[in-house]
């Protein structure tokens, strides 16, 4: 548990960015943004990658999932006569998760489909982890990222500091 956070503090200090989907895993963005070394894209000083479900809370007088994993199978806007498959394939309205990012980070860049954070809120205060690989990543503002590894096998999640040869830090462990 120790390694892990010692791989988690340098994010301490950092604005959480950022937030975009590759597929099923989700990317989160810590830092300034900058272009990518490739010339395609952009990336923040360090990039969480997420496997496992996740959520991203707000701990106050009540404790609130603003949005996590799972929300992104649901449409935010339904109706009676939906129809499921069309949307699943061509999503034409946003989903749950689309609709609270966007609530709260405020700004999509369409170049690099990505959420961005334009208020001064998220910044990352502390890190936390469990036994099992877990992350709790407190935010300001009282909001907290989280993830919960699920599985015996496979990554759940991974940190790099995006657009360098660094070595990345997932689950537990150093990778080259």
């Amino acid at each position: 548990m120790q390694q892990i956070l010692d791989a988690l503090n340098p994010l301490c200090g950092l604005k959480l960015a950022r937030s975009r989907n590759a597929g099923s895993m989700k990317n989160f963005q810590f830092g300034p943004i900058r272009k990518h070394p490739s010339g395609k894209g952009t990336v923040g000083q360090y990039a969480l990658h997420i496997h496992c479900p996740w959520r991203l809370a707000r701990i106050s007088e009540t404790r609130v999932i603003i949005t996590g994993s799972s929300d992104w199978w649901i449409p935010a806007e339904q109706n009676d006569d939906m129809d499921w498959e069309d949307w699943d394939k061509n999503r034409p309205t946003l989903s749950l998760q689309q609709s609270a990012l966007a609530e709260l980070f405020q700004q999509y860049d369409t170049d690099t489909k990505s959420w961005v954070n334009i208020s001064d809120l998220l910044v990352v205060q502390r890190v936390n982890s469990d036994d099992y690989g877990g992350l709790d990543i407190h935010l300001s503002g009282g909001y907290r990222l989280q993830s919960f590894p699920s599985g015996k096998s496979g990554e759940a999640w991974r940190l790099f500091q995006a657009g360098t040869q660094e070595p990345s830090f997932s689950d537990g462990r150093w990778c080259p």
